[in-house]
């Protein structure tokens, strides 16, 4: 498998390459491309995944490189993390939310909204590209808004999308807005499966105590 990622720079792309890479088939004769506009970043982690202990077992190119139209040639997967510009709407979006009472977030809300406008035509551009170099490939879409983004790819082009982000950890936000708390609250500490906005919690606790506990003081009252 060939797998391109945009915004290879990202140290967040060295944990899902090394859980691929204890598949070895996955990529055996495929290749890992990174391409950032910062090609030092982009090398500096394609050589530590060169150098984890899961690589030596793998028959597996890891190349570098600021070329986006070479990195998607041939292509099985196209990996979109890079990260959509967030201010000044953020905070913004944020006064506005909280003076007129709507949820806050990236997604379908106010911000969600400049943040499509913004990057909306760069991500169709490059699902574009993908029509033309790899079209049988699908793109992942890390950046934010991750519905709209990967509705306008799959309903507008060629090519397949899939939105995926690290909603695993949006507990964290969730959890305390249960217990009438607005805040990111960094003592839940939980066991979660899926992936993107469609994750489980298994169990958990919160300062020492079971989540299970603290909840139904909670939801006691005004649920």
């Amino acid at each position: 498998m060939n797998i391109t990622f945009l915004g290879g720079g990202s140290l967040r792309i060295l944990p899902i390459v090394r859980a691929l890479l204890q598949t070895p088939e996955v990529f055996d004769g495929g290749s890992i491309r990174l391409v950032d506009l910062k090609l030092e970043r982009a090398e500096a982690v394609g050589r530590l995944i060169s150098r984890c202990p899961e690589y030596r077992n793998v028959n597996c190119e890891v190349v570098w490189t600021t070329d986006l139209d070479r990195a998607l040639d041939g292509a099985d997967l196209f990996y979109l993390t890079s990260a959509i510009e967030r201010e000044p709407s953020d905070t913004l979006a944020l006064q506005a939310s909280c003076e007129y009472g709507y949820l806050h977030s990236d997604q379908l809300s106010i911000n969600g909204s400049f943040l499509a406008a913004r990057a909306g035509n760069m991500v169709m551009n490059f699902a574009r590209k993908m029509e033309r170099c790899c079209p049988e490939a699908m793109m992942l879409i890390f950046a934010n808004p991750v519905p709209v983004f990967s509705a306008a790819v799959t309903n507008y082009t060629k090519i397949k999308a899939l939105g995926i982000c690290a909603g695993f950890g949006n507990h964290r936000w969730d959890l305390p807005r249960i217990c009438g708390r607005d805040r990111y609250e960094n003592e839940w500490n939980v066991v979660a499966a899926g992936v993107n906005h469609l994750s489980f919690i298994l169990r958990g606790e919160y300062q020492g105590r079971d989540m299970n506990e603290v909840l139904r003081e909670q939801l006691a009252v005004g649920w």
